[in-house]
């Protein structure tokens, strides 16, 4: 127990006789044997309680004060092994709050004084079942942040030197992001020997399942456009894989460790009702939609809804543009499809055409739920196709499609996160277009957040604020406002009817009006 003077935010000793009760006096006996304990007290309302007395360095150091430099929240669990999680300033002001005993009577110097803490420093909860972990947690002067994890997937032989606790950290943040697969592979080529065997014996586990499952899921979407292929017949081949399907089957350098979670496809818009029916006849049946998100999908946006095959679970996305017709930025698809490379009886998009659609996909649909991914993926596919030719078509094709400001976003972040050699000329020019002082700072709080790591333990209130502006120009950017605000207002109606209604409601009311 400690007391916190709330002039210098120093922490004071408080050392006084533990109590602990019931499962708690064991295991500190455990833990340490030589601490002097009292004898228990049994069956009180407490349950059985013991007292621990503090030990002599304890007393020594009972006047000397400590500078705070992080506030953890331990809990015991016995099948834990050790977990740690951020909590974001409202989480640990709540906890020091509950856990304050005079806090109600301090009044505003108790608030304020939390306060103070709780934006100086980081703000953690810890669940463990070993107390030499903990140790080892409070002992790690470093713990990873954001941009530590982007080092590493930039460099994978800096992380031979990092702690268990980081390597936790790292492989959580990593498995969050679907980037843990592409790491596993990049780190295990650099045969590192690690000398802390317990270390090897955990990479073993997370890192070879990671690529294990990486591997599967690459087996599955080839299977499923083979399967595709094979129904389709002759028709196939006016398909166009998109995305991570498409890197699967070129066997790119972006396909190496990707997951997955659909197959895109994009087809010509007079041949979706067609290929819908085909679909449906072998089991892949539309997620059910109410009659206004089907109008959205069907009359704005540039998909139909998500077919789900019935016995596989494979998710189908059908395209028949890039980005949702109502944004009134719909390229003229001829432009993308144009040289399209035959594979496994469909198409995929040119490199050039590749990579512009993938930044499209990311800064102008919002694809932020894995930015960091999605972003990696187009240094990859730019490092792979660095050519004269390639920079040329791709500055065009940006051109001629209205979508220069995304493709110069890519170039920038690619830049910034990985160091990705571009072509200095292209990028000179989309900057005369598109960058200021002013713009540049505003583009890197948004996508600093916006393609930065997600994971709680990483994360801070900068990248959250930035991935909110990042949705909020998203939106804005995908529909006119005249359209944007009366769908906020629908969907929000919406939503609290369904809450208290339940989900099939407006399913129901559109059968009865049918």
């Amino acid at each position: 127990m400690a007391l916190i003077d709330p002039e210098t935010l120093e922490a004071i000793p408080f050392v006084r006789p533990i109590c602990l009760k019931n499962r708690s006096g064991q295991l500190v006996q455990q833990w340490f044997p030589e601490v002097a304990v009292s004898t228990i007290a049994g069956n009180t309302h407490k349950g059985d309680v013991v007292h621990v007395s503090p030990s002599k360095f304890s007393w020594e150091q009972r006047k000397t004060r400590a500078e705070i430099k992080s506030v953890v929240f331990p809990r015991y669990d016995p099948d834990v092994e050790l977990e740690v999680y951020a909590l974001t300033k409202t989480q640990a002001f709540m906890q020091l709050a509950e856990n304050a005993f005079n806090f109600s009577l301090l009044g505003v110097e108790g608030f304020e004084t939390i306060i103070q803490i709780i934006e100086k420093v980081d703000c953690y909860e810890i669940v463990y079942n070993d107390v030499k972990e903990v140790e080892k947690f409070l002992d790690e002067e470093v713990l990873l942040k954001a941009k530590d994890i982007i080092s590493l997937l930039n460099d994978p032989a800096q992380a031979a030197s990092l702690s268990k606790l980081n390597w936790q950290i790292l492989i959580k943040v990593l498995r969050k992001e679907q980037l843990l697969a592409r790491f596993a592979i990049n780190f295990k080529r650099q045969n590192i020997a690690l000398s802390d065997d317990e270390i090897s014996a955990h990479l073993d586990v997370h890192l070879g399942n990671s690529i294990k499952i990486a591997i599967r899921q690459s087996q599955s979407v080839k299977f499923e456009i083979a399967e595709l292929a094979r129904l389709l017949g002759q028709s196939s081949q006016q398909l166009i894989l998109l995305k991570g399907a498409a890197y699967s089957v070129m066997n790119n350098l972006a396909s190496e460790g990707r997951t997955y979670g659909d197959i895109d496809l994009l087809a010509a818009k007079d041949k979706i009702d067609s290929f819908e029916k085909v679909l449906n006849t072998y089991g892949w049946t539309g997620k059910e939609v109410n009659d206004y998100d089907d109008k959205y999908y069907r009359e704005w946006s540039h998909e139909i809804p998500p077919l789900m095959h019935s016995s596989r679970g494979t998710v189908i996305d059908l395209h028949h543009n890039l980005v949702p017709i109502i944004s009134g930025r719909a390229p003229n698809i001829e432009l993308f499809v144009k040289d399209a490379i035959p594979v496994a009886d469909m198409n995929v998009l040119r490199p050039s055409a590749m990579t512009l659609h993938s930044a499209v996909h990311l800064f102008l649909n919002e694809d932020y739920d894995h930015g960091l991914r999605n972003i990696h993926d187009i240094s990859l596919l730019i490092s792979e196709h660095h050519s004269a030719e390639y920079w040329a078509d791709i500055y065009s094709l940006a051109t001629e499609s209205n979508f220069s400001l995304e493709l110069y976003l890519a170039l920038r972040y690619c830049k910034k996160l990985f160091n990705t050699t571009v072509c200095e000329s292209t990028y000179r020019k989309l900057s005369k277009k598109h960058a200021s002082l002013i713009k540049n700072a505003y583009w890197d709080l948004v996508f600093h957040g916006a393609l930065a790591p997600k994971h709680p333990l990483v994360t801070g209130p900068i990248n959250k604020l930035g991935l909110l502006l990042a949705y909020i120009r998203g939106h804005a950017a995908k529909m006119p406002m005249k359209v944007l605000i009366p769908h906020i207002f629908t969907k929000a109606y919406r939503e609290v009817v369904e809450t208290f209604a339940g989900k099939s409601y407006f399913v129901k009311n559109q059968d009865t009006q049918k």
